[in-house]
């Protein structure tokens, strides 16, 4: 590894359990590295639910259904499905990849009020665990 690029300045670790969360910058690099400096030896340390790169990948094990239908309402403010499913929750990518929300659906409706106009990838869970991948314009 010829670079190493910090993605924040050294943190103490806690003898009780603490949550870091860092952005990581676009990059082509394919891996991560953690870096340990233990205050004693045999020092312990645990490493938890490390996720990377979970926001770019919009499509995994997702279908693309006939039989769901989507638009967006006449305000721009809500998303309409028709669909013989029963629909649970939605999540919602920006055009770079990154979760903007995650809601429920209610009464096959989506408020979209608080999106910023843009293109969005949704991803949509019916009650079965079924998902179906789409995109929209919110303008």
């Amino acid at each position: 590894m010829t670079t190493f690029v910090a993605l924040s300045p050294a943190q103490t670790l806690q003898t009780t359990s603490t949550t870091y969360t860092y952005d990581v910058q676009l990059s082509t690099a394919k891996y991560i590295a953690f870096r340990f400096q233990p205050s004693s030896i045999h020092a312990a340390m645990q490493l938890d639910n490390v996720k990377y790169g979970a926001n770019l990948a919009v499509n995994e094990g997702v279908n693309i259904s006939r039989n769901l239908k989507m638009a967006v309402s006449l305000d721009n403010n809500f998303l309409k499905f028709v669909t013989p499913n029963s629909l649970s929750k939605a999540v919602i990518y920006s055009a770079a990849g990154q979760m903007v929300t995650e809601e429920k659906i209610i009464n096959n409706s989506l408020n979209i009020a608080t999106l910023k106009v843009g293109v969005y990838f949704i991803t949509i869970e019916d009650v079965a665990g079924q998902r179906n991948q789409s995109q929209f314009i919110k303008k």
